[in-house]
This record gives C-alpha cells, structure tokens and sequence, in this order.
C-alpha cells in the first residue's frame, strides 16, 4: 500500500503528492467511455493528447474523447492505493 494522489492518471506519482500538498491543481470527476474517473486540472487538460491505441479507444475519438465533467473533487486528499 502507498499513498497516491486523487488523479487516476498521475496520481502514482511522488511528485502528484506534493503538487497535492502544495494545492496546485483542482481534481475533476469525469464520465469518458462509460466510466467515472478522477484527473487532476493538468492530465484533464492533456487527457485529448494520449493515442486512441493507449486507451483501447477507435482511431476516429483521439483527439476529442467524449469526456462530460461531472463535478469539481472538494476537499482532495491522498489516498492509500495498493
């Protein structure tokens, strides 16, 4: 088990923890491909970069994947992730 930050992309990270810490990004829950997921405001914003391939995605989405923002993280904090 270690600590992790919110982010379901860079929340792994050891650096994703003190950008946590320091409060430098605002975490968003998402809806893309069915499912809901939590990016931080910098890998939201890079999400549209990441090839089709990588996310088992068809050809056509990269570049505009269908991502509806449900709602702003309040309160994030780490998390224990094993």
């Amino acid at each position: 088990m270690r600590k992790v930050s919110p982010c379901y992309d860079c929340g792994h990270d050891p650096l994703a923890l003190a950008e946590l810490a320091r409060g430098e990004y605002e975490y968003l829950r998402v809806l893309i491909f069915g499912q809901e997921i939590v990016l931080c405001g910098f890998c939201d914003a890079d999400f549209d970069s990441y090839h089709a391939d990588y996310l088992g995605a068809p050809e056509e989405s990269e570049n505009n994947y269908p991502m509806k923002l449900i709602a702003k993280v309040g309160n994030p904090c780490a998390e224990e992730d094993g």
